[in-house]
């Protein structure tokens, strides 16, 4: 009873990732590119996932669909969090994001920003945040036509600095070993 439902959901979030890749591969101004290239490659991974979920034989689903049913709500959550953040920023792309990121992309040129430059979306319902798996800034709707909170967007560029994986990158050395971090 199990297996037949799992399949079903299996099949349909394989179309709902074909369909997210169709929306990702539409066309948007160059300063998406490293979002589109996030959601591609999560979405890719969410296919390949499911597609090993249809091609597995099944000997004993007493063992097997529980196991199954728990990889499926695993993947369900990924594919579930790239449609509701990074393709669905690139959804409701408008002339204003166009602005901010190229906006963006001129503060990171400014500063030397020693990673790749986040893409912005007025997508926030609160306040200025990141998704540093996206490299996505989220920020209210509005605030890109009054710009008074320049400096919130300074300080979201820092929380990408302080993430584990970038502690080993050459062009952070001097931050990771500066007086300013206490790691204990």
């Amino acid at each position: 009873m199990i297996e037949p439902y799992l399949i079903g959901s299996v099949t349909q979030a394989l179309e709902r990732a074909r369909q997210l890749i169709q929306i990702v591969q539409g066309p948007y101004p160059r300063e998406y590119d490293g979002l589109r290239q996030i959601c591609l490659t999560r979405l890719d991974v969410i296919r390949r996932d499911l597609l090993e979920l249809t091609r597995e034989s099944i000997v004993d689903p007493r063992l097997q669909t529980p196991r199954r049913v728990r990889h499926l709500k695993r993947i369900m959550g990924q594919l579930s969090a790239t449609e509701s953040v990074g393709v669905f920023a690139l959804s409701r792309t408008r002339s204003d994001d166009d602005f901010l990121n190229r906006f963006i992309t001129d503060i990171c040129d400014d500063i030397a920003y020693p990673l790749i430059r986040p893409t912005i979306c007025q997508m926030s319902q609160d306040y200025f945040h990141i998704y540093p798996d996206f490299n996505l800034l989220c920020m209210p709707l509005i605030e890109g036509r009054f710009l008074l909170h320049l400096p919130d967007i300074y300080h979201e560029l820092c929380h990408p600095l302080h993430r584990p994986q970038n502690a080993d990158l050459p062009g952070l050395e001097a931050y990771w070993s500066g007086p300013h971090l206490n790691r204990t």
